[in-house]
């Protein structure tokens, strides 16, 4: 319980429908930095994608 972080990633190789996938930061044990990146699509809205995978886990009273 109480207020969980998630880090938003593109995903090119996903074999899913959705590329853009979330991890809970806190089960995060490691990472690797590449040389690879990518640009944001423009049409993506990063709250509007909030508000369907997040909207039924958040409270008022944890955002001030």
């Amino acid at each position: 319980s109480g207020m969980k972080r998630y880090l938003v990633v593109h995903d090119p190789q996903s074999r899913r429908k959705a590329a853009i996938k979330t991890y809970r930061m806190d089960a995060i044990s490691s990472v690797k930095v590449l040389d690879d990146y990518f640009t944001r699509p423009e049409e993506f809205d990063l709250q509007a994608f909030a508000n369907l995978a997040f909207g039924l886990f958040q409270r008022d009273e944890e955002f001030p």
